[in-house]
């Protein structure tokens, strides 16, 4: 809320102010303790995720199709490289926690998409078998560089690399059960924080 000062005369006048800005606030907890989520939604609007179309270990890999036939509630996708001395590895490893704390139905309800923003070095095998290793629903996807920087425009997600070094933007994106993206969700987010939103799809 943006901090406005108030000139108030007289006890009345400021009874009937506190009331104006307390019942706002009182319905504005009761949406959000309603909704239950931990992570609010970060694009209002929504806005529909593009057709990842990729490749994979085991092959092409279309999202469309992908979310059509095994009905996920929820894709994340990560953009990352193999390579990743630090972010990519310790998020990884947090989602791969976060996943474990729900049961194989719940599981098979949630994509996770590791997108390497190296295919040069990370060929579809190579991304592939990354993502496995931290937990084995995980699928990692590569492609032509053109194809990975339209992905990347898609999400506004960004990478620059010079003398050797890769920098790119961070952040998990979700994808809800209509294809929307809904939230970019920080790297450094509470394991149960995370593992309490997906259960709260998944096991519906």
């Amino acid at each position: 809320f943006r901090r406005t000062q108030f000139h108030c005369r007289g006890r009345r006048h400021t009874k009937s102010l506190h009331m104006r800005l307390t019942i706002p606030l009182i319905l504005l907890c009761a949406v959000c303790s309603r909704s239950g989520f931990k992570f609010a939604d970060t694009f209002h609007p929504a806005f529909p995720a593009p057709n990842i179309a990729l490749q994979g270990s085991k092959g092409p890999y279309d999202f469309s199709k992908d979310r059509a036939e095994n009905r996920q509630v929820v894709t994340l996708v990560f953009f990352g490289f193999t390579h990743c001395p630090d972010i990519c590895p310790t998020t990884m490893h947090r989602l791969s926690q976060a996943m474990g704390a729900l049961n194989p139905k719940e599981q098979a309800r949630v994509r996770l998409l590791f997108i390497t923003i190296d295919p040069q070095r990370d060929s579809p095998k190579i991304a592939g078998d990354y993502a496995a290793g931290f937990f084995p629903g995980f699928i990692g996807l590569s492609g032509s560089p053109g194809d990975i920087d339209k992905v990347k425009t898609a999400f506004s997600a960004t990478s620059d690399s010079q003398g050797g070094e890769i920098t790119h933007s961070s952040g998990i994106y979700w994808i809800d059960s209509e294809g929307n993206v809904r939230k970019k969700i920080s790297q450094n987010f509470e394991i149960e924080d995370m593992a309490h939103d997906l259960k709260m799809v998944s096991s519906k």
